[in-house]
């Protein structure tokens, strides 16, 4: 099944989510359902194409050692960032030090038009 990326912008927020959809359906249910503008990215397997996007999408568990709590996080990051650079990053960001990466899937998408 297709899966596209979509980035909905409303004033100053963006939301980023995946849709199990190809381009010209997620560009249907964002005209119907989302405010705000909005991109749609689709998964591609070409190459060369300039307006192609390359990502890691990580799904992250970060555990509070003293408190027990934990939470999951999935994102997109750039390619070029390594495991242990995220971590650190996370790690100053959020203050936790456990830090397991659950999930790391290599991605490109290319920008729809429509």
């Amino acid at each position: 099944m297709a899966t596209v990326m979509v980035e909905n912008i409303l004033g100053g927020l963006v939301k980023r989510f995946r849709l199990p959809a190809d381009a010209k359906t997620a560009a249907n249910f964002c005209k119907v359902a989302l405010e705000g503008l909005y991109k749609i990215y689709e998964k591609t397997g070409e190459q060369g194409d300039i307006d192609v996007t390359e990502a890691i999408l990580y799904r992250v568990l970060l555990r509070d050692r003293e408190t027990g709590k934990h939470f999951y996080l999935d994102f997109y990051a750039k390619p070029t960032v390594s495991e242990d650079d995220l971590k650190k990053a996370l790690s100053s960001w959020t203050g936790i030090d456990e830090i397991i990466i659950l999930d790391r899937r290599h991605m490109k998408f290319v920008h729809s038009e429509d």
